[in-house]
Formats: structure tokens, C-alpha cells, sequence
């Protein structure tokens, strides 16, 4: 991470842009006093754009970098060198404790020189995608650590919530993948297990996954008033995109050759020098050899949802092809690879193939921390500084995949012609705008005879709009797609008030009963263990 961080070198990708737009529209609404900021005003020529962001809580990091007095590409890249030293940190303190400190400082290691999570940053611009890696460690870590303890549940539904709030599509291959790994964990009989399943993580995981309701129910809702991007058969093409390529590649070329076999290829080494190393080690620590055997079902359920083994699911399963490229598994799949090379490289071994794994090993922590400085020394020397810029808010600009599916052709019209002012003008009418917090903006009108007036915002149903400060109907124009109230003669005080979407008291109600839930079992959880070490129990 030191050479993107510490030198301010970068491969373009558009991404750039696209995130410095969204990161300053979110940094600019709360300045303005919008807490909780849905409406990224400044697109479209100022008539807006609706985003219930998929990386709520990263926005509001970087935010708070910035406002300490750092430039947007100053606090993407601290917040990122501080990601890869909260995983590496995590690693480092779970395996030190659990095992012993030469496997955290293992584990550790190889978690911060991960090659594809440094590429993601470098090469790819997905710099949430790279950030909420590191809350994947922490949540692998502490789904595999099955201790039902109080503390454990709190800090896995927190990280839980966290994930979902920093990359959506983070947490859900997270929880495609965590599941049989924390299945493989359990012990006893199929009822037993199932109870410790439930008990010690998918409850805990609901409860976190729900207190992000409040966020993620209207943001799903949200997908429905916008137009379908994913119809594009060039960008969105998830049989394009399949690690390890082969049959899908014939038929449908291939997106990015080294994400697709190179990285691949590594992470997928690493797994299998990990098992073997387990398969034959001489290590009797019950717990360890769980673990361990734990994560590598995680790293390669991982693997296979990346490849053409899972061709089928992402064919017959739409909910899947929301994750765009199967290859986005490879993220997770490389931290999971790490941490089972680093718990690899503490196991004894004996007999004739000692010396053979041992080597593996060796060469496979090479592999990864030589690949990883290839990334590093290609993005300084083919790299160059960062294009973000203020720039970059000016003129006409919008994220494609994010238009309201009532944007019509006539907005374009609008913007030309002067927005409000040149509209009013062709009334005749005098607006004045006299207050803009982004979520609710106030105008001054005065027109001789009544008129049709289109506010220069994209209509959708969260809009509340009032008239003298008495609530009054707007409508959808078709042809522009933009806000249309009728207004009477005279001078008039024109408001309007971003309330959000009806789901989106749906999502508090539930993160309200997620947290209580949480709650209860903590209590649970705590009143179990006293009563287990009481000396009745004994």
C-alpha cells in the first residue's frame, strides 16, 4: 500500500471520477446541513440524481477525513492505508491470541500484502470495494472464532452492519461464503450443529444485517424508480467475467486477463498449498486444524462462485447477477487464501514430504508478496497522480445507471434554455431561488395570470412540495421528467422537501427491532455462560 499511499501514484480508470462526484455531492450536503444526504444535486446539469449509495458508511469516513482539512484524494488513500492496517491488525490480534503469535504475525502479513486487494485500489478505482475488505477480514475472523460470548455476538453484528453499509456486494458474497464455513465449524450431532449454527452466527449476522435496513430496504426500493443499466449486454456481462475462463471465454471473450487467470491462479495456489499443508501436518491442536480447515472452506466456496462451476447459479439465479462479474469473489477469496497461508506456514510437518511442504509453503508466500510488489512497482512507474480535482464538478455530468426511469429528453431542453430562469422568463414569471440545503429548496415566483411551472429537479415520489407554506400537489411533466405544479397568479412562496421513500420507515422499524433483538441475545448469551461456570452446573 505504501506506493499509492505515499507517492500519489495511480493508473486512470474512470472510476476516479466517478467516485470523487459522489464523495464531494455526499462532503457538500452535509456541510450544508443534510445529515443523512440521498439526492446528489449537483448531476445532471443541477437537476440531481437519486442515490441510496451502496457505500453509506465509507462516504462518511471520507468525509470526516475531509473535513479534519484533507483533500478528497488525500483522504481516500489514508483511509485506505488505514484498511489495510485495521485487517492486517485483525489477523495479527485473532491468530496471535487463538494460536500464537508467530501465526498472527504470519496471518498478518500476508493479509496486508494481499495482491488483488492492492490491485483493486491501484489498477481498478473501487476504492469502498478495497476499504470494506478489511471489515471481510474482521467478519471472517469472528464468524470462524464460534465463542458465544457476549462480546463476540456484538462485534459480529456490528461488523456485520458495517459491511453491509460500506459495500453491499462485499456482504453478500461475504455471507454466500461464511455460511458453510461456519457450518464445517460446528461439532456434534445435525441438531446440535444447526442450534450452533443459528445461535452463534446467523443470528447475529441477521441482527447486523438488519440494523443496516434503514439504509439498505429503501435502497433496494430505489433500484425500482431507476432505469435498468443492467440490460447493457457490453459492461454487465457476467459470462464474460468468470475466473479461470475457459468454455465462456469462446463463446463470450474475456473482461480482464489477469484479474480472470493471473490473480486467480495465485489465490487459488495458495488455497491449495494451504490444504495440503493441513492434510499432512502433525499438528494435534483440534482447534487450530478446525479453523484453519474452516477458512479454506470459505476460500474455496469463494473460488468456485468466481468460476464456471457456478455458470449454472448465476444463469438460473437472478439475484446473483447483481453481483455484475462472478470474478468479484476473488476479493474475498484471496483474504481467506492469506490468512490459511499464514496459519500454513506455523504447522509441523513429517516424513518424506516434509521438506516438499515446507518449500510450498515458502514459495507460495513468495509468489504472493512478489506479485503484490509487481502491482506496487507497476502503479509507480506507469502510474501517475490523481486527476480528482474540483474540475471534475463542473459542467454536465451524470452516472450512467443511476437515471430515473421518467427522465425524459425535454430536461436537456430545460438545462439549455436557462433552467428555471430562462422557463420563467418564457412565462413571463420572476424566480428567485432563496434557500438550497439539497433536501429541501425554497423559490420566490410572481407571475400576472396562473401559470405550469417545472422546478429544475427530477420528480419522484419521495418530493414534498408546498405553496405559502401549505402543502400543495405536484405532478411528473412526461416530456422532462421533471417536478410540475400549477401555480396561482400573483407572488407565491414555492417549497420543496426531500421526505424519502415510504420504505424507508420500513427500514428503521426493522433496525430498530434487529438492535432489540441483538439485545436479547447477548442477555441470553450472558445468563448461558454464568449459569454453565455456576457450581450447581459444575
Amino acid at each position: 500500500m505504501a506506493v499509492p499511499v505515499l507517492l500519489d501514484r495511480t493508473l486512470y480508470n474512470i472510476d476516479q471520477e466517478t467516485h470523487y462526484r459522489w464523495i464531494n455531492q455526499f462532503f457538500l450536503s452535509l456541510e450544508k446541513g443534510e445529515p443523512y444526504p440521498r439526492w446528489m444535486f449537483l448531476a445532471n446539469g443541477g437537476l440531481g440524481e437519486l442515490h441510496y449509495g451502496a457505500y453509506l458508511l465509507y462516504w462518511y469516513l471520507v468525509a470526516g477525513l475531509m473535513k479534519l482539512g484533507l483533500n478528497t484524494w488525500a483522504a481516500l488513500r489514508l483511509l485506505a492505508l488505514c484498511a489495510t492496517w485495521v485487517s492486517a491488525s485483525m489477523a495479527y490480534l485473532v491468530c496471535g491470541r487463538l494460536f500464537s503469535r508467530k501465526a498472527g504475525l504470519a496471518t498478518g502479513a500476508l493479509v496486508a500484502v494481499t495482491p488483488f486487494s492492492l490491485f483493486l485500489f491501484t489498477h481498478y478505482a473501487a476504492f469502498p470495494w478495497h476499504f470494506t475488505l478489511s471489515l471481510a477480514v474482521c467478519f471472517v475472523l469472528l464468524s470462524l472464532n464460534t465463542a458465544n460470548t457476549p462480546a463476540r455476538l456484538i462485534l459480529l453484528a456490528l461488523c456485520a452492519a458495517a459491511i453491509t453499509l460500506s459495500h453491499t456486494l462485499v456482504a453478500f458474497m461475504s455471507l454466500i461464503c461464511a455460511a458453510p464455513a461456519v457450518l464445517y465449524m460446528q461439532s456434534g450431532k445435525p441438531a446440535a450443529r444447526l442450534t450452533g449454527f443459528l445461535t452463534c452466527w446467523a443470528l447475529p449476522v441477521l441482527c447486523g444485517v438488519g440494523m443496516a435496513a434503514f439504509h439498505l430496504i429503501p435502497a433496494i426500493a430505489a433500484r425500482g424508480l431507476l432505469a435498468d443499466a443492467s440490460s447493457d449486454p457490453l459492461y454487465f456481462n457476467w459470462k464474460n467475467s468468470f475466473a479461470f475462463a475457459t468454455f465462456s471465454a469462446r463463446e463470450n471473450g474475456m473482461r480482464w486477463f489477469a484479474i480472470q487467470w493471473i490473480y486467480a491462479s495465485q489465490i487459488l495456489l495458495c488455497a491449495l498449498v494451504a490444504l495440503f499443508a493441513l492434510a499432512n501436518s502433525r499438528s494435534t491442536a483440534p482447534h487450530l486444524r478446525r479453523f484453519m480447515g474452516g477458512v479454506l472452506v470459505f476460500a474455496f466456496v469463494a473460488l468456485a462462485m468466481s468460476s464456471e462451476l457456478a455458470y449454472p447459479l448465476y444463469q438460473h439465479i437472478g439475484t446473483l447477477n447483481n453481483l455484475q462479474w462472478p470474478y468479484r469473489f476473488l476479493s474475498v477469496a484471496g483474504l481467506a487464501a492469506a490468512i490459511a497461508l499464514g496459519l500454513a506456514s506455523t504447522l509441523d510437518f513429517e516424513g518424506r514430504l516434509r521438506v516438499v511442504l515446507r518449500v510450498a509453503v515458502v514459495l507460495a508466500i513468495a509468489l504472493s508478496v512478489a506479485l503484490c510488489g509487481v502491482v506496487g512497482f507497476q502503479a509507480y512507474k506507469e502510474g501517475r497522480p490523481s486527476v480528482m480535482g474540483p474540475r471534475l464538478l463542473e459542467g454536465d455530468f451524470k452516472q450512467y445507471g443511476l437515471e430515473l426511469k421518467t427522465q425524459g429528453k425535454g430536461a436537456e431542453i430545460y438545462r439549455r434554455n436557462g433552467g428555471l430562469t430562462g422557463y420563467c422568463a418564457g412565462v413571463p414569471a420572476e424566480c428567485k431561488e432563496t434557500r438550497d440545503t439539497v433536501h429541501e429548496r425554497e423559490w420566490e415566483v410572481r407571475a400576472s395570470r396562473p401559470f405550469h411551472l417545472l422546478l429544475p429537479l427530477f420528480h419522484f415520489s419521495g418530493w414534498e412540495t408546498f405553496l405559502d407554506d401549505q402543502p400543495a400537489p405536484h405532478a411528473l411533466d412526461t416530456d422532462s421528467g421533471l417536478v410540475a405544479m400549477d401555480v396561482p397568479a400573483g407572488t407565491h412562496h414555492i417549497r420543496i422537501v426531500f421526505k424519502g421513500l415510504p420504505e424507508e420507515e420500513t427500514g428503521r422499524r426493522i433496525s430498530l427491532a434487529a438492535f432489540a433483538l441483538l439485545v436479547i441475545l447477548c442477555i441470553l448469551s450472558s445468563v448461558g455462560r454464568r449459569r454453565a461456570s455456576s457450581p450447581e452446573a459444575a
